[in-house]
């Protein structure tokens, strides 16, 4: 599976954004926008240290080598370095050349969505995701494959972590959708993820 082409054209506005900002040449602010709404953004922010939050739990467990999905100018893959050795991808040559100019030799160009194609099975020991890219996976058959992916190029017994930090009014559609007459175990943070489930257990 690749991206839509639609999809393209937004990831290489985003990339062109952060390498310009790299470079010192940022012109114009980077807008998020949504039908009618837009929201400035700001690049720096992708290039300032990472502080894990709550994925120190998840850091703390990682070692051997690690996939970081949809790495942008590799913020997380740089703090991840210090503890593992860490392939952040991107699907564009730009955002690669600014995560190897940052000292991430083992940036590598690549779609997330397509692992089975770019890495060898068990690959990875640990892998993350954390930011909107999963959304990009487009419908509920897009994300199961992605995760059947995200499963071959990892080892049995990986670690994975995968978060969308936006996005919940497609994913709690299609989690319905996805659970409709079948019994799922769902892990959240949030009650408001689980609040129609037949059985919660703390």
């Amino acid at each position: 599976m690749s991206l839509r082409s639609d999809v393209r054209v937004v990831t290489d506005v985003f990339a062109r954004a952060l390498a310009d900002y790299h470079r010192g040449d940022q012109q114009d602010p980077l807008r998020y926008r949504d039908g009618e709404e837009s929201v400035e953004h700001d690049v720096a922010g992708y290039f300032e240290p990472w502080d894990a939050g709550d994925a120190e739990s998840f850091l703390a467990t990682v070692d051997g080598r690690v996939l970081d999905l949809g790495a942008g100018a590799g913020r997380q893959a740089l703090a991840v370095k210090e503890r593992a050795d860490v392939v952040p991808i991107e699907p564009t040559e730009a955002l690669v050349k600014v995560m190897r100019d940052r000292g991430l030799a083992n940036a590598t160009r690549a779609d997330m969505f397509s692992l089975r194609e770019t890495f060898d099975r068990d690959a990875f020991d640990a892998a993350y995701s954390l930011g909107t890219q999963v959304g990009l996976a487009g419908s509920v058959a897009g994300l199961r494959a992605f995760l059947g992916a995200l499963a071959h190029v990892t080892a049995p017994d990986a670690t994975a972590l995968v978060r969308a930090e936006d996005g919940e009014a497609w994913t709690y559609a299609d989690l319905d959708r996805l659970v409709e007459d079948r019994t799922a175990f769902v892990i959240a943070h949030r009650l408001s993820t689980i609040q129609d489930a037949d059985r919660i257990v703390v």
